[in-house]
């Protein structure tokens, strides 16, 4: 379940989960003396990146950066709160920035920094996934990428790279749905989890759980309700290819009260399994060992995941 996702956590502050983020940046010998701020992966870098630059979409601008060659080219759709030029910044590769120098040496990649984090501008808030796929469509246009594209997005990146597959179909060769968030997932937690009084030391917790957290004050303002209708309305993919990376069973999430995890994780696997029906030409792989940031536990499984899709791409071409 995506629940230690920037934004998508449910949590009692708005961005609580940055603080898992800062813990890991910390324990692995990520960050020396520097601005704060650059432990925070959804604000700007302390400097820019360099290679990294901005376009205008159209009044505001966004910021991205391509490497390697080769068709096709791939998209990657970070989880909620995260900026790429900033996780790049670090003094430490981690995450995306170990998985796509390894992508470059296949084909083409690029990262983006979506509306509101990093250095990218601003724009109008509360957003969907809706509103997500056309920044990215104004701005493969202004930058001249061409399809096709397989995109691969991380939890709440992974509703933008449905939405995105379901309205510029043509332009989509494959996805990785790297444990994406699911638009039925808080509706189907709420099933099961059990009342709570409004004395029990959890209850707060829980009730983020049964339905969703407060992101007004995030710098990524998702409407939740809204954008699980519209991502809920998505058709499939047809026979493209598709991969499923699922988080790890054994995975203790810090979130989830231990009483209640086993039905939280039961809905997840559920539904995780139920994504693999986008396509028929999918396939689903458990982590081993990775929580929900696939991504930084087990960085391989991705990069193994994209090039698969990237090769069957290449076959289907032939």
């Amino acid at each position: 379940m995506p629940t230690s996702d920037n934004t998508l956590a449910p949590a009692l502050k708005p961005r609580v989960s940055y603080f898992a983020t800062v813990w890991l940046c910390l324990t692995l010998g990520l960050a020396s003396p520097a601005p704060a701020q650059q432990l925070d992966p959804g604000a700007p870098s302390a400097k820019p990146v360099p290679g990294f630059r901005s376009v205008d979409i159209g009044g505001r601008s966004l910021r991205y950066q391509c490497y390697g060659v080769g068709v096709p080219t791939v998209i990657i759709e970070p989880g909620g709160g995260t900026s790429l030029e900033t996780v790049f910044s670090w003094n430490r590769p981690i995450g995306w920035a170990v998985i796509v120098p390894e992508i470059a040496k296949t084909t083409r990649v690029c990262a983006y920094d979506r509306a509101g984090l990093g250095r990218s501008d601003k724009a109008p808030m509360p957003r969907t996934s809706a509103d997500v796929a056309k920044d990215l469509h104004a701005l493969i246009e202004r930058t001249g990428l061409r399809a096709p594209f397989v995109i691969a997005g991380q939890s709440f990146g992974g509703m933008n790279a449905r939405m995105f597959a379901h309205l510029y179909p043509e332009a989509v060769a494959g996805l990785i749905l790297i444990d994406s968030s699911h638009p039925d997932a808080y509706p189907e937690i709420a099933k099961v989890l059990p009342a709570r009084a409004p004395d029990d030391k959890d209850y707060e917790l829980v009730k983020g759980w049964r339905e969703g957290p407060d992101l007004s004050k995030t710098r990524e303002w998702v409407d939740l309700k809204a954008n699980g209708d519209l991502v809920r309305a998505t058709g499939g993919i047809g026979d493209k290819p598709l991969v499923v990376l699922t988080q790890s069973p054994q995975w203790n999430d810090p979130y989830a009260p231990d009483d209640i995890e086993a039905l939280i994780d039961a809905v997840g696997a559920r539904l995780q399994a139920g994504l693999t029906a986008l396509s028929t030409n999918s396939k689903q792989v458990v982590a081993s060992k990775a929580g929900h940031n696939i991504q930084f536990d087990e960085p391989q499984l991705v990069i193994d995941a994209i090039v698969d899709v990237v090769a069957k791409v290449r076959s289907d071409k032939h």
